[in-house]
């Protein structure tokens, strides 16, 4: 079956019309939420306006700003406004579905706490920066070695300046205090004014993980969101809608870089947004260019360099031009160009 007859299948249990809204976790090119995509939902809602509204919603998380756009859109158009979980909703995906009226979670069901990380460079390399971990550092040389004095604070914070710029520390901070006010906005169009300070604290700070993985009965009993268990019938037809995307983002095939078997370029798929009558798919557009290189050379790291390592063990140093980088496959190597876009489908050109 295809995503549209799967998403209609779904609907007639729900009495909703529904949006799908996957991005990639497939191992080597996962994709995350980001503002591109409201462009594309504004599409499919205005097919669908004046309705009850489902978001069937995998993700790994995103950009935390998009999720007060997306609400926002979706309750432009929607008369009741839910959000299906089959399995992942972490981060950016957890923050779209509080604001929601119902969160229907499935068994394996995840949300996750919506404590932003901002990413910078750093001597070593990739850093992760966010408020919660800065806090946690401070609050483990005072509570657990019972450091009180002012001027060794003042030293243990000056070693966060060592790895992240104090700009970056602002920047960081500014995140937090911008992910509680959009927490607390987001809860109060279902949530009571005496119950969204408790969710804010937990899920902003108390978990004390990034990675928690909350399930549906923590995030019905413990944390209080308004979630809403799946019977039998509904799991069954979510899960077949999930697996339909597992399998269309090649979930469990790692990603290798392939010249195409026809054609010019090839897509590789990093989020799709489906509805009954119009499938937009963001993808990454590749372009593969045979170099003038001996065959069997191989790319290697050169110091911050790219290198290729030739068959007779010499090593040459070669740089890419702007927008472009190089790939090793089948034993030769390529220049490759890539390009993001959002197309457009109609399952059924009928409608």
């Amino acid at each position: 079956m295809t995503g549209s007859d799967l998403i209609k299948k779904l609907q007639d249990k729900r009495k909703t019309k529904i949006i799908s809204y996957i991005t990639s976790d497939r191992p080597g090119i996962t994709s995350m939420i980001e503002d591109s995509m409201l462009r594309e939902l504004y599409d499919h809602l205005r097919l669908i306006k004046g309705q009850d509204i489902d978001l069937f919603l995998y993700s790994r998380g995103g950009a935390s700003v998009v999720a007060w756009g997306v609400v926002n859109l979706i309750r432009e158009y929607a008369k009741k406004f839910c959000v299906l979980i089959p399995y992942r909703a972490h981060s950016c995906a957890t923050a779209i579905s509080i604001g929601s009226d119902k969160i229907v979670m499935g068994k394996l069901a995840e949300l996750g706490p919506v404590d932003p990380t901002i990413q910078t460079a750093s001597k070593g390399g990739r850093l992760d920066v966010s408020v919660e971990d800065m806090s946690g550092y401070i609050n483990f040389l005072k509570n657990k070695f019972k450091i009180r004095a002012e001027d060794k604070t003042i030293k243990a914070f000056e070693k966060l300046t060592d790895e992240a710029s104090p700009l970056t520390l602002g920047r960081a901070y500014r995140e937090y205090i911008k992910a509680r006010e959009d927490t607390k906005k987001l809860l109060s169009f279902s949530y009571e004014d005496k119950a969204i300070d408790k969710i804010v604290e937990i899920l902003v700070e108390k978990l004390y993980s990034h990675f928690h993985l909350i399930n549906r009965k923590e995030a019905k009993e413990m944390i209080g969101l308004n979630v809403e268990y799946t019977d039998d019938d509904l799991e069954n037809s979510m899960w077949d809608l999930y697996l339909h995307y597992e399998q269309t983002l090649s979930f469990k095939t790692p990603y290798e870089d392939k010249i195409p078997t026809s054609g010019q370029y090839v897509d590789v798929p990093l989020a799709i947004i489906e509805s009954e009558a119009l499938k937009s798919t963001r993808a990454v557009r590749q372009w593969y260019t045979a170099t003038q290189l001996p065959e069997n050379s191989k790319i290697i790291q050169i110091s911050n360099q790219i290198g290729v390592l030739l068959p007779n063990s010499q090593v040459l140093p070669i740089s890419a031009k702007p927008g472009t980088s190089f790939s090793d496959i089948n034993n030769k190597i390529y220049e490759k160009r890539e390009v993001v876009l959002w197309e457009q489908e109609k399952p059924n050109p009928k409608q």
